[in-house]
């Protein structure tokens, strides 16, 4: 595998390619309206049958974009891909990525999460926020019913920390106490985001994973990636405990069911 990238990302792009690749990026530097431009440079190898995502965050030097791009190539032989061929009896010369070259969004600014469609119930759309660039723990949370786009629930996570940039780097700092009690996004916001997803949902026809960021600057949405999911039946499933104990442990839960077994 080391061997594999390394030959990739010590060869020659083949100059089309490379001459493409820089006439967008600059079409894409003329038409942005801010002052410091840089770019997110991501892959995603066909199938999701493993971690496959390689990205490259607050690029905005020409040659740099290119070199991102080749990593991106050589990670189809990343260990994890290799491996999964292998045990699958796919061929490694049949496999493809996808590169995406997208403006950055300043979400450090502003505020960036996810929605889930068709999650934990088929007519209920999930929005989570929280500040900066990153998706953290203890997000702001809101249900939304999609025939109507009405809220019908909405809690404010705890949001102690936030991905901010500095220079070329991300750090986290802490949020200060008056954010931390307001939601991060609007009721608004999060409609709009909403009106987004039935979008998405139109053209994909099933469940859909979304992440999104909301520009602090220009005070704008951006849907950033969006993951499918494999459509379930339209069945609501009940679950009961008949027997109490106390609780050790509380948490949001990602999926409902019910077990027991020994910790």
């Amino acid at each position: 595998g080391r061997q594999a990238r390394a030959h990739i990302e010590e060869a020659d792009m083949p100059k089309e390619l490379r001459n493409n690749i820089l006439n967008q990026y600059e079409e894409l530097e003329e038409s942005s309206e801010r002052e410091e431009f840089s770019v997110m440079v991501k892959a995603d190898i066909s199938g999701d049958h493993w971690d496959s995502s390689e990205q490259f965050l607050n690029i905005s030097d020409r040659q740099e974009v290119l070199k991102a791009v080749t990593k991106c190539f050589a990670s189809l032989f990343s260990n994890d891909a290799i491996y999964y061929r292998e045990e699958n009896g796919i061929s490694h010369f049949d496999q493809s990525v996808s590169v995406v070259i997208q403006e950055t969004s300043r979400s450090d600014t502003g505020s960036s999460g996810g929605l889930k469609t068709g999650q934990p119930a088929a007519n209920l759309i999930t929005v989570t926020s929280s500040y900066g660039t990153a998706e953290q723990e203890d997000e702001d949370e809101f249900t939304v019913f999609k025939k109507n786009l009405a809220i019908i629930e909405k809690k404010t996570g705890e949001k102690k920390f936030k991905t901010v940039r500095e220079g070329e780097e991300l750090v986290e700092k802490e949020v200060p106490k008056n954010d931390r009690e307001k939601y991060s996004i609007t009721d608004n916001q999060v409609k709009e985001l909403c009106k987004y997803t039935l979008a998405i949902d139109e053209v994909l026809e099933n469940s859909a994973d979304i992440k999104w960021s909301l520009d602090g600057h220009e005070n704008k949405l951006y849907i950033e990636e969006v993951d499918t999911e494999a459509a379930e039946e339209d069945v609501v499933y009940d679950y009961s405990i008949n027997e109490k104990s106390d609780s050790i442990l509380e948490g949001e839960t990602i999926q409902e069911g019910i077990a027991s077994g020994t910790a």
